[in-house]
């Protein structure tokens, strides 16, 4: 099965990830075909903007913010 594991605490080298890598190792074990993205490392940015649709032209985009 493919499995695709998501982290964004940035703490994948800590102790405090006990559960991420316990679950990491037991799927790879069971021969899972695992994928890790970790947000942190990527520099994942939780906001959205105008540098995320670059086939909108400049200005033109207008974001519902939910209240």
């Amino acid at each position: 099965m493919r499995v695709f594991v998501v982290i964004g605490t940035g703490t994948t080298k800590f102790e405090c990830c006990g559960m991420f890598h316990t679950a990491c190792e037991t799927l790879a074990a069971a021969g899972n075909d695992l994928r890790i993205s970790d947000l942190h490392e990527m520099s994942f940015d939780p906001v959205s903007s105008q540098k995320n649709f670059t086939t909108v032209k400049k200005g033109n985009l207008k974001l519902a913010i939910a209240h």
